[in-house]
């Protein structure tokens, strides 16, 4: 059995994260005509909500009041057509439910990663280095791998932070692996976005778009330095001379000698603990508001991390569809507009 381990010491993309796996052979699964109903069986077992959401439309659909609490009666009385029309939608409701939730549940990291996108943005401006958007989206992603790991860990055990856990900053990192995983299948987001995930704490060795690393990696700094940090995971709390040179910012020395730029860099951000609380209840508003359709789509692609195609085949909709409601829905979110009003 595999340990999971590559030969750097890192961790195989085939490894983790195991609820997307999970949820993609689910996907497949559902999609092969052939599908038996002791192989739908299989692969629900592994997801106790979908289990519980078989056995409710199993009484529902046979009249009986919570009197089927076995998987396999349940999926013998619906049969596999009901069984997966109703596994399709308890995945998706399910996945939204948990991506709303999160905006509460993982308040602090939320705080923190909104944060970080401001500052980035901040940063951008203030260098001229790289676009101020590209900035904000890769800081608000960069924490994606310590989202996951610890809304999976919330689920699992009720609410715990992942904390260090052992767990490296750096090229190794499990949380930076499992967040550049995950970028890599998010098309829509800038160029680079994954590698920034992966290597915000370590700037030096970005290949793929090492300014916006850097402006990151200064924005994840800033934020823990004005007291906006996450203590679910510690993480770099000095600059990295390399990435403010590359920025043209000075080092700063043990007499405040050098901090000029940075200092203007933060003020650009006034009331930033203001501004981060309201762009986070504009978030999750914006995400009640949109249909439950563009809900869907967003919690199964950047949430749960199904790609475009397996996000389709659950919801029932061509590529190009996809892709259509993907544009309405970010237009909906108005997260640009709504940087212009904060600023």
């Amino acid at each position: 059995m595999s340990s999971g381990l590559d030969q750097r010491g890192g961790h195989n993309a085939s490894w983790f994260p195991f609820e997307t796996k999970v949820l993609e052979r689910l996907v497949d699964v559902m999609n092969d005509p052939s599908t038996s109903v002791a192989q739908l069986g299989a692969v629900i077992g592994w997801n106790p909500v979908l289990v519980r959401a078989v056995e409710l439309k199993a009484n529902a659909f046979c009249g009986l009041s919570l009197r089927v609490s076995d998987l396999n009666l349940a999926l013998a009385a619906l049969g596999v057509p009901k069984v997966k029309e109703t596994v399709k939608l308890a995945l998706a409701s399910s996945a939204a439910r948990q991506m709303v939730n999160s905006f509460r549940n993982l308040e602090e990291l939320w705080n923190h990663s909104i944060a970080c996108a401001l500052l980035a943005r901040a940063v951008a401006l203030e260098c001229k280095k790289c676009s101020p958007d590209d900035a904000f989206a890769a800081g608000l992603v960069h924490d994606a791998g310590l989202l996951i790991l610890n809304d999976s860990a919330m689920n699992e055990r009720g609410y715990r932070s992942i904390g260090n856990g052992g767990d490296e900053e750096g090229e190794g990192s499990l949380c930076g692996e499992v967040g550049e995983w995950m970028a890599k299948r998010w098309r829509f987001l800038p160029r680079g976005i994954a590698e920034v995930v992966h290597l915000h704490h370590t700037p030096g060795l970005a290949k793929e778009n090492p300014v916006l690393t850097a402006v990151v990696h200064v924005a994840d700094v800033l934020a823990r330095k004005l007291g906006a940090g996450s203590t679910l995971q510690a993480g770099a709390t000095e600059f990295d001379a390399g990435a403010l040179a590359m920025l043209g910012f000075a080092q700063v020395d043990d007499q405040g000698v050098g901090q000029r730029n940075l200092v203007q860099a933060g003020e650009l951000v006034p009331s930033l603990g203001l501004q981060v609380a309201v762009l986070r209840e504009h978030l999750i508003k914006a995400v009640e508001d949109l249909s439950q359709d563009e809900r869907y789509l967003l919690a199964l692609h950047y949430y749960e991390g199904l790609s475009l195609g397996s996000v389709g085949s659950v919801m029932g909709l061509s590529e190009e569809q996809v892709t259509v409601l993907h544009a309405r829905a970010i237009d909906q979110l108005h997260i640009t507009s709504s940087i212009g009003e904060l600023w």
